[in-house]
Formats: C-alpha cells, structure tokens, sequence
C-alpha cells in the first residue's frame, strides 16, 4: 500500500503520526509520500528528519507547489498521486496515529476485494471541557451513526481521516481532480464511489485522532465548521435530523395535546 499524508503546518501529532506508520509496518512494505506546498512549511524539517532517521523505508517528502484555485488538502493529494507506486493507496491526515491493527485491517479489506475503505475517526482522551467537546462530536455525534448507517447498508459519510481507494476506483470516479473545488473533498469522493457502485467498506479498527489545540474556544470553533461543511455538503438530512430525537418528539407530542385540551399523561410518559 501507499499511505499519503497531505499536511500543511504541524500539528501536534505530526511526528509521531510518522513514527507510528513505522511501528504498524514491521515488514516495511509501506510506501509513504508526505506532501506540501511550500518548503517554508514548518513541518518540512520535521519530515525530512522523518525520512533520513529511517533510510531502509520507502519515505518521499513532495513539494507539490502553490495549490492556486484548488482546495489546499486536495491539491496535494493529486499531485501527490501520481508518486504512489501501489496499487491502494491510502490518505491520512496529518494529526492521526496509525496502529499495526489499523494498517493489517485495511490491508484486509483490500485484499478482500474492497475498492475503497474508510476508518471513522476516535477522538482520543483530551483533559477539559475542549476535550470533551472534540471526544462527544467524534466518539458519539460522529461514529454511532455511521456505524449504524453501514450496518443498514445505506453508508454516505466518509471521513478524511484515514481513507483508502484503489487505483482501478480512483480511475472510475475520474480521478481526484474533479473534487479540487469541493467544501469537503472525503464526503464528495465516497458519494462518488458509492454512485460509481465501487464496493465500499467501513473498516472494523478505528483510527485515533488528536486536534491540535483543545482549549473550549479553539473545540467549540472546530465543531462549528465540521457542522457548516456538512449541512452545505447535505443540507436535507441536517434539517431533519432533529425530528429522530425522542426528546423533541415527545415534547411535540406534548405541545400538541396541550394545544388540543387532550390527555397529557401518554405524552408525559413519553417524555
């Protein structure tokens, strides 16, 4: 496999999300492509040390240039691309860890013949109330549901954090570049692949995840634009949503038999 890692600025995480691709890959099969725009990033020190600390790895740090009208992350991921000398190619973003359960499993799949895998993200444990504002919006708002909706056979969320298509796939959606322009190039891509009918799965290992900078500001601010790109990425389900909640049903129900001088107690029940 080819794990291609798009990164612009470091991350917390960074270095030892490197360093624990390495850990995953006791066969050092891994071929990895850590790609920037600039060299002036200032994680490009930190890849290069990355790759000379471990010359007998398949390492290549890109300087894919300005991503001019592209999305940043997307651009770097097509101009990474045509580096992957695999034939399933991997994408994670720069502040997760891999684990040797992780990488084994999308090896897995793969070879069972999936055309494209996904990983849902697990916040890791952050002390605070940003912590616990990152671990409720990954651990629960995001992971339940996707987990139900894969088992119900109706996947349509896809997270960047670790995905993986292979070429073949890649090549029946048109590439990457027709999502340069995308608010979210992962949820665009999977919904491609799923019209396309490439076979799709959900991986059984999640992938940890750490945001850099976890104080209740700088969370809060992350969630509210998780939340902008998904409702302008798939506005519909986000306005009904609300309406699956047994607590608003049941006060509804409530409203309405207060507004009609009905009984209360089966709404109260409810409730």
């Amino acid at each position: 496999m080819t794990m291609i890692k798009p990164v612009k600025g470091l991350d917390d995480e960074f270095e030892a999300g490197l360093e624990s691709l390495v850990a995953s890959d006791p066969l050092k099969v891994l071929q990895t492509i850590v790609a920037f725009e600039s060299e002036d990033d200032p994680a490009v020190p930190v890849a290069r040390a990355f790759a000379a600390a471990h010359p007998d790895r398949d390492v290549t740090v890109a300087i894919v240039g300005p991503s001019g009208p592209r999305m940043g992350k997307i651009h770097n991921m097509i101009e990474a691309l045509p580096l992957a000398e695999r034939r399933f190619v991997l994408f994670s973003d720069a502040d997760v860890r891999a684990t040797p359960a992780l990488l084994a499993e999308s090896a897995r799949a793969f070879s069972a013949g999936a055309d494209a895998v996904y990983a849902m993200p697990y916040h890791a444990d952050a002390a605070g109330l940003g912590g616990w504002i990152f671990q409720v919006a990954f651990n629960h708002a995001f992971c339940l549901p996707v987990a139900l909706s894969y088992r119900l056979g109706r996947l349509r969320s896809f997270a960047g954090a670790w995905m993986g298509y292979t070429k073949e796939a890649l090549e029946r959606v048109g590439g990457l570049s027709p999502f340069a322009n995308v608010i979210a190039e992962d949820f665009s891509l999977g919904l491609a692949a799923a019209r396309a009918g490439l076979r799709q799965e959900l991986l059984r290992e999640p992938v940890r995840v750490s945001e850099t900078g976890t104080s209740p500001g700088e969370a809060f601010a992350h969630v509210a634009k998780w939340a902008s790109v998904i409702f302008w990425s798939w506005p519909a389900p986000v306005l009904l949503a609300p309406w699956a909640s047994p607590v608003l049903l049941a006060l509804a129900a409530l409203a309405w038999a207060a507004a009609r001088g009905g009984p209360l107690a089966p709404a109260l029940a409810a409730l």
